[in-house]
């Protein structure tokens, strides 16, 4: 039996959890707090396709669906309902990543 120890964030004493993300003096609600999707205030979908499309690589937007995955799950959604969350997270946010095929780009070069 492991014995415990005390968070470095709050203070509660916890038992560590073998092969757990994060720090060994670090409970699992202290980590989850620090990696959660910091959402802006007012309309909470808009708000999270912004942070989607903030993304600086595809890794890190790969980074923030897990996190995103990880909330919905706590929260008790279905696999599917977090499965069109999920995918229309990354598709916001990969619009930044993909290059552009807009209808006029492609109408322009087909008249040339």
């Amino acid at each position: 039996m492991q014995k415990e120890v005390v968070c470095r964030h709050c203070g509660k004493s916890f038992v560590p959890v073998p092969n757990k993300p994060g720090y060994v003096d670090e409970c699992l609600e202290c980590l989850h707090e620090k990696t959660r999707l910091l959402l802006p205030k007012g309309d909470p979908l808009a708000g999270l396709l912004d942070l989607a499309r903030q993304s600086e690589s595809v890794r890190e937007l790969e980074r923030k669906a897990g996190v995103l995955q990880r909330a919905l799950q706590k929260l008790g959604a279905s696999d599917e309902e977090i499965g069109v969350i999920v995918k229309a997270f990354t598709d916001a946010g990969m619009t930044c990543f993909a290059p552009d095929k807009s209808p006029s780009t492609q109408h322009s070069v087909a008249a040339e």
